[in-house]
């Protein structure tokens, strides 16, 4: 899958979470100081990407690891594809 793919995929939850237009969401939009994201919605879109493309290894730390829309795509462009 191409990262514009990916980034409109992932775009679409985020979207649906905050109720906010697709339109409005960019790759470098930070999540809490952009888009106003708390960390139940940062929990909810982990839930969505898991069950869309997989499962994060250390699951538990990737509020940490991510501030930005790019980062959660760069997250799923680095996961082991399977066989």
């Amino acid at each position: 899958m191409e990262r514009q793919e990916v980034f409109e995929k992932v775009a679409e939850m985020i979207g649906g979470i905050l109720d906010i237009p697709t339109e409005r969401i960019k790759e470098e939009s930070r999540f809490k100081e952009d888009l106003s994201a708390i960390s139940l919605d940062l929990s909810e879109l982990s839930m969505m990407v898991e069950d869309e493309f997989g499962d994060f290894k250390d699951i538990d730390d990737i509020e940490n690891r991510i501030v930005t829309v790019g980062d959660v795509v760069t997250l799923i462009m680095n996961m082991p594809q399977e066989e």
